[in-house]
């Protein structure tokens, strides 16, 4: 019989019919009066084999795909150090709680924000345009600045659970994200819609976290490294300059040693000074004596004493001899000449028994 497939059943339909495929239909039979045939209403349709959610999938892959959409030209890079990430997921989602522990383990810095939406369902797509949506709008004011990229996540699942990701007006919005989006839906061996057009593709949401977090934690571990080599080159500088201080410390001589080394040295000195002293008074007084004695054989009176004691001398040696002479005269009984001489010189002729003046 005959079948018609009107326009509002092929608008629930996931996929469009193509010639040449054998199709199930589901529908109901009527009666077409103008011709009087019957005919099969359809209001569902799917193709036999394939299933009709993978056959829409891949018309809608070729379709975005003819139009550019999943272009190289049009992937962005991701921000090599993010610090603010959106998230768009369900709040009561395990994938959130991987994607968040994976994360803050890596670069506990990075801020996550959470846009939630539905992650299955007729009414998830609209939810993750709207919250995509927001965030281009700036729709959460101050806490949608400065973010960097756009995550959207959920746990694996099936074909119908992955579907409202293969949504056509959910592709293109992602396209339109003024900043770059990571998909991590579903598991490595998934694949949606979303996954194509969306600038990096992360096989689970901990791997999302992983890519994200990549360059912080080289960043990290490079700091790490160059904090050791610091401290090691900083220790070693430090032993150098130890061993440097040891060296000056063992030339250098401390201040109170060498004050006692100078009093010592000033004592060595004192003592030669007064010893030094001691001889140059001593034989200052000699010379002084001897200057004396010179100065006292010169004067006058010295010349006097020393007169005086030569003539009392030569006095009591002439009396002697008078005295020794009159003895001797007395017994002679002729005259005797006496030639006597004086302390002045003068010399002197007297008759023996004779006073001599």
């Amino acid at each position: 019989i005959q079948a018609a497939f009107f326009g509002w059943g092929r608008k629930r339909s996931a996929w469009n019919p193509q010639d040449g495929l054998e199709v199930l239909c589901h529908g109901k039979i009527s009666l077409y009066a103008p011709r009087g045939s019957v005919q099969l209403v359809v209001d569902r349709m799917e193709p036999v084999g394939a299933g009709a959610l993978q056959l829409a999938f891949e018309q809608l892959k070729q379709k975005l795909n003819a139009e550019g959409l999943f272009s190289s030209e049009l992937k962005r890079p991701l921000p090599r150090f993010p610090k603010r990430v959106a998230v768009v997921t369900s709040a009561q989602a395990a994938a959130l709680q991987d994607f968040i522990t994976v994360l803050w383990r890596r670069a506990p810095h990075v801020e996550v924000v959470l846009l939630p939406a539905l992650m299955q369902g007729e009414q998830a797509p609209g939810q993750i345009i709207s919250a995509l949506r927001k965030l281009k709008a700036h729709a959460l004011g101050a806490e949608s600045k400065g973010i960097d990229l756009v995550v959207i996540t959920r746990g694996g699942g099936s074909l119908e659970d992955l579907w409202c990701f293969n949504d056509e007006a959910l592709a293109r919005e992602i396209r339109q994200s003024p900043v770059p989006v990571v998909s991590a839906v579903g598991h490595e061996v998934d694949f949606t819609i979303c996954d194509f057009v969306a600038d990096v593709r992360a096989p689970t949401p901990s791997a999302a976290a992983e890519m994200i977090s990549l360059y912080w934690v080289q960043a990290i571990r490079d700091l790490g490294h160059a904090a050791e080599q610091s401290n090691r080159l900083i220790m070693q500088r430090l032993e150098r300059l130890r061993e440097g201080w040891e060296q000056w410390r063992a030339r250098v001589i401390h201040p109170r040693d060498k004050l006692r080394e100078r009093a010592q040295m000033l004592d060595e000195w004192m003592g030669r000074l007064h010893r030094a002293g001691s001889l140059k008074a001593a034989w200052v007084r000699q010379r002084q004596e001897g200057l004396m004695q010179q100065l006292l054989a010169l004067s006058p009176m010295g010349v006097l004493e020393r007169g005086y004691v030569i003539v009392r001398d030569m006095d009591g040696r002439a009396m002697a001899r008078s005295k020794t002479l009159q003895s001797s005269l007395e017994y002679s009984s002729t005259p005797v000449e006496v030639e006597l001489q004086f302390f002045d010189g003068s010399q002197r002729a007297v008759v023996a028994n004779q006073d001599v003046p």
